[in-house]
């Protein structure tokens, strides 16, 4: 199976670029928050790593144009 940015999405349920600004994990309690890139297997996690490299590399490039 072709890892995908929307086959992530849907197993994770939401749109995982969001992830920071959508979902927070700073809360003041004793209780630990899951992680839900758990659930993603190595090939799934190796997409969103380059995924995330090459947006943060091109938002760089677009700001460096100006």
């Amino acid at each position: 199976m072709k890892v995908t940015k929307e086959s992530i999405d849907k197993k994770l349920g939401f749109d995982w670029t969001d992830y920071p600004s959508k979902y927070g994990i700073e809360q003041e309690c004793d209780i630990i928050p899951m992680n839900p890139f758990d659930v993603l297997d190595d090939d799934e996690l190796d997409f969103v790593t380059d995924y995330l490299i090459d947006l943060k590399l091109k938002q760089m490039s677009k700001i460096q144009e100006k």
